[in-house]
């Protein structure tokens, strides 16, 4: 895989940028302590803020209340905000329609428990950070212990509203790169045909609540259609920047083009424009 870093724009007013959908030309970013899921044109000039999270002001959510939105995923008319379970504000969903601006928010403690209970993982290795759908499969990745959970669509609706019974969760952990004695972590993924794209970020920090000095991010491929565990490519594309989430704007050939969003920790995000060649 070779990439081309092509732009990066600063977005003063959207904060800690951490998923993104591309949709019908425009682009849709939350912010793990923003109250607002943010529309913008390809290079993130704001056209349309969506109330998500009621808070009172616009400023960002203090962090022990944050939902940290962390990952995303588009059904339909309809886009998924996962909290990442990482704390116990922090599990949650919410369903935005992207036409109706209607708003329905689930829990997801009971979801989240179930994950951990069949694959008996500790609560300190779970932290939901990147989401997709592949065909009728939800997938949702997990920075904890780079691992990916699959679950069927239709039962996870059935489990979350309406307490039916998951039938089947499938997990499978990676190995990402480390720089550092410091491992990569999944950090936001987008699905092309019958592959998953996926960011993975580092930081000096072993826990998953305070930040720690930025590594760079890697960007990697997965193919969905093989029943395996192996990264098939992975490549360092920033050495500065923590990649929470990224999309694919178009392919022409065995060239991608895709949108990344950034998380400065510092109120602010970065927007990346990013052409990588099969």
């Amino acid at each position: 895989m070779e990439f081309h870093l092509k732009k990066s724009i600063l977005l003063k007013d959207i904060s800690s940028g951490s998923a993104m959908e591309y949709i019908n030309g425009n682009l849709f970013i939350c912010g793990d302590d923003a109250s607002f899921l943010f529309k913008t044109d390809t290079d993130g000039k704001i056209l349309q803020k969506i109330k998500i999270y009621d808070w009172e002001k616009e400023a960002r959510i203090p962090k022990p209340l944050k939902p940290d939105f962390e990952a995303m995923a588009n059904v339909g008319d309809e886009i998924l905000l996962f909290g990442s379970g990482s704390l116990a504000p922090r599990n949650v969903l919410v369903k935005v329609n992207i036409k109706t601006e209607a708003i329905k928010s689930f829990s997801l403690h009971e979801f989240y428990e179930e994950l951990k209970y069949e694959t008996q993982l500790k609560s300190d290795d779970f932290n939901i950070e990147g989401a997709a759908v592949y065909k009728d499969q939800l997938l949702l990745l997990n920075r904890g212990d780079n691992s990916i959970f699959t679950i069927s669509l239709n039962e996870f609706f059935a489990f979350v509203e309406n307490g039916e019974e998951l039938l089947e969760i499938k997990n499978v952990k990676y190995h990402l790169p480390t720089i550092d004695g410091y491992v990569a972590g999944f950090s936001g993924a987008c699905v092309l045909e019958d592959d998953l794209i996926f960011s993975a970020s580092l930081e000096k920090t072993s826990d998953w609540i305070n930040d720690g000095e930025i590594l760079g991010s890697f960007i990697g491929l997965i193919h969905l259609c093989e029943n395996s565990n192996e990264v098939v490519d992975c490549v360092r594309v920033t050495d500065s920047e923590k990649i929470e989430g990224l999309c694919v704007v178009q392919k022409k050939g065995k060239s991608i083009e895709l949108k990344a969003i950034c998380d400065n920790d510092n109120g602010a995000s970065t927007l990346l424009e990013i052409e990588i060649r099969l």
